[in-house]
């Protein structure tokens, strides 16, 4: 029935409005950041995902997605802002755009 197989058929079992951050830069700056503010290794209360994506010539785009923007807030706030105030994060000069909602649909286990 329907032009998908019944695998991607499956309802949507998730949606609802979460908050997305982007930065651009380099790919240098970035793997200084995720090291040093443990993003990734030890991800923060309210972060749901993050991903980087290779832009070329050495540049990417990270893309955050939180719970909400106070969360984020919380983590800017509680570990970049120190991180930058020490001087660590001083040579990073990324390009961060305003924090955005936006909406999440992730469909479930399609039938086999």
């Amino acid at each position: 029935m329907g032009r998908y197989p019944a695998r991607l058929r499956a309802p949507i079992v998730y949606c609802r409005v979460m908050f997305v951050d982007m930065v651009t830069g380099p790919m240098s700056e970035w793997e200084l950041v995720a090291e040093h503010s443990k993003l990734v290794s030890e991800p923060p209360e309210g972060l749901l995902a993050c991903i980087v994506l290779p832009e070329g010539d050495g540049q990417m785009r990270g893309i955050t997605v939180w719970e909400t923007p106070g969360q984020r807030g919380d983590f800017a706030a509680e570990v970049m802002m120190p991180l930058f105030e020490s001087g660590v994060l001083a040579s990073v000069q990324n390009n961060p755009e305003p924090v955005r909602p936006v909406a999440l649909f992730v469909r479930g286990q399609g039938a086999e």
